[in-house]
C-alpha cells in the first residue's frame, strides 16, 4: 500500500477538492495518486512553480506530483514563497 492511499481528506467548505499535477510528465503512479485523492477537479499545468503558485492563490488545494523526478531546484522558488506566505520567520536548508 502506497502513502498516498493513506491519507484523508480534510472536508471542504464547498466539498471541492482541487489538485494541480503534472501536463507532460504523468506516469501509472501519478494517475493512481489523483485516483485515490478522490479530487474533484483536476489542473494539469506545466511548471513546478506554476503549480505552487495555483496553490498559493487558492486555485488548487493541493500539487501531486509523487514522484521523483522534481528537484529542489524546481521547487526552490515557490517554498519561499510559502513560508514568506505563513509568515515563517525562517526557511530551513539541509
Amino acid at each position: 500500500e502506497t502513502v498516498w492511499t493513506k491519507i484523508e481528506q480534510p472536508p471542504t467548505v464547498d466539498g471541492r477538492i482541487a489538485i494541480a499535477t503534472t501536463r507532460s510528465h504523468s506516469r501509472p503512479e501519478v494517475n493512481t495518486a489523483i485516483e485515490a485523492s478522490k479530487a474533484t477537479e483536476i489542473i494539469r499545468i506545466g511548471g513546478a512553480g506554476n503549480k505552487v503558485i495555483k496553490l498559493l492563490e487558492g486555485e488548487v488545494d493541493c500539487y501531486l506530483f509523487p514522484v521523483t523526478g522534481t528537484s529542489r531546484w524546481d521547487t526552490c522558488a515557490g517554498v519561499t514563497l510559502e513560508h514568506c506566505a505563513a509568515d515563517c520567520p525562517c526557511i530551513l536548508c539541509d
